[in-house]
């Protein structure tokens, strides 16, 4: 049986995604993510991973029973975000990306080159992956 080649996670990021810094207010991150129509925003500190926040992220702490509008609004990204991210390396086969993504229920894997954040992948570029090797196996 011939196995097919398995392209690297680079191949369907989005490249160089927008960032934030940690003490960024969340209402302000919450409009920068709908400005641009995205639901993830990587969380930096200089040139460094220190996080991700969602837009779910920011849906939970909303919710949270004890938080009024006024708490949210002088809340920073570091106090809402995931401080665990999924980083993978941009040669880390697209496979084994989704599939730790779909066992953790994850919804983005932020992806490095040569320790240096490169770009983000997300439900939604799996989505546009499968759809382009669907169509490039059925031609």
């Amino acid at each position: 049986m011939m196995r097919t080649h398995i392209p690297p996670v680079s191949t369907y990021m989005t490249p160089l995604p927008i960032t934030i810094p940690k003490k960024t207010l969340v209402p302000h991150a919450e409009k920068t993510m709908h400005e641009h129509g995205i639901r993830h925003l990587p969380v930096m500190r200089r040139d460094k991973i220190i996080g991700v926040l969602s837009l779910r992220d920011i849906e939970i702490v909303r919710g949270l029973r004890g938080v009024d509008a006024d708490d949210f609004q002088h809340m920073t990204v570091d106090e809402v975000m995931t401080d665990t991210p999924y980083v993978v390396d941009a040669d880390t086969p697209l496979d084994e990306v989704t599939s730790f993504m779909a066992r953790n229920r994850l919804g983005s894997a932020l992806i490095t080159d040569k320790a240096t954040l490169a770009g983000i992948f997300t439900t939604l570029d799996a989505l546009l992956a499968i759809r382009s090797l669907l169509h490039h196996e059925n031609h």
